[in-house]
């Protein structure tokens, strides 16, 4: 289900409603977590209104649910008219984390491969700051490490700083929440990027690709909890799993390195967040075929939780 609130509304590149009111105005909801490894007293705090010292500006229990910008379920027998999609993408009734049905992605692994259900930002209050929450399912592999994947990308042009310095201006600049590889297997990180191919050689004309690694594994085989925070003015990027924060991977400005020096390794986010995407990008020849169901996606303009 598509809910609007005020109004309703993943690129190629290398390398519900279901919010709970006892969550968001509640220090804690009683109800057993534990069949999702979300624990209530993980969420954050309630802010006393009644104490005068407390700053409750941020406080994200005393955000409103119907400030939402976006929520989707997923309940409606078909995707919602503001989600496109890309590669293996269909709307399941194998899973659910709430309702009946769930977005079930499939990607095949060995090799470069985008699989994403997509939402323009271009008309929303988002484009400068956004955060946004998800249900997702991850299989456990049977082959190879399963990590090295992109599972949520937010993507606009470049500012004019780096345009001035040499930057096309076609180049799609992005935030990201990934799953790592190698030796890191399957844990979270973040991650920014910069692309365009103008001159048709299969690499990046402006190379980033910079990384901020965690020893966090995304859970697999159960569903979890994945929030997030990208912020323009503080080139700022956040995390939170089954709602506890992932500090390791928090970033501003600069993370813990860079394939590329264009930018001296700046994470600067671009001009506006354009586009959002959920699902599974793919990049190296090792990865395997994998799957993932999302569900209760909801986006806002402050932090919104988990539901219970």
């Amino acid at each position: 289900m598509l809910t609007q609130n005020h109004y309703c509304g993943f690129q190629r590149v290398p390398s519900a409603i279901f919010i709970y009111t006892c969550l968001i105005l509640l220090p804690a909801c009683e109800g057993d977590d534990s069949a999702v490894g979300i624990n209530a007293d993980q969420t954050p705090p309630a802010c006393d209104p009644e104490d005068n010292t407390a700053d409750c500006s941020e406080d994200p229990s005393s955000e409103d649910p119907d400030d939402l910008a976006f929520s989707f379920a997923f309940e409606d027998g078909a995707l919602p008219d503001a989600l496109s999609q890309n590669g293996g993408v269909e709307l399941s009734q194998e899973r659910a984390f709430d309702g009946e049905s769930s977005v079930k992605i499939t990607s095949d692994g060995g090799g470069y491969n985008r699989n994403f259900i997509s939402l323009s930002l271009s008309d929303s209050e988002l484009q400068e700051q956004l955060y946004g929450r998800m249900m997702v399912w991850l299989d456990e592999p049977t082959t190879g490490n399963g990590g090295d994947f992109t599972f949520v990308q937010a993507d606009g042009p470049p500012q004019a700083q780096w345009i001035e310095a040499g930057a096309p201006e076609n180049t799609n600049v992005m935030y990201r929440a990934r799953v790592d590889g190698g030796q890191r297997n399957g844990t979270l990180m973040s991650n920014y990027d910069t692309y365009t191919d103008n001159d048709g050689d299969g690499a990046t004309d402006w190379l980033t690709d910079c990384y901020d690694h965690s020893t966090t594994q995304l859970p697999r085989e159960e569903w979890a909890c994945v929030e997030w925070m990208f912020d323009k003015a503080n080139n700022e990027l956040k995390y939170w799993l089954n709602g506890e924060e992932v500090t390791e991977i928090n970033v501003v400005e600069k993370g813990e390195g860079c394939l590329g020096d264009t930018q001296d390794g700046e994470w600067t986010a671009p001009e506006s967040f354009e586009v959002i995407h959920f699902g599974i990008e793919q990049y190296s020849p090792e990865v395997p075929p994998r799957t993932m169901f999302i569900d209760d996606i909801a986006l806002g303009e402050s932090y919104i939780g988990c539901p219970n």
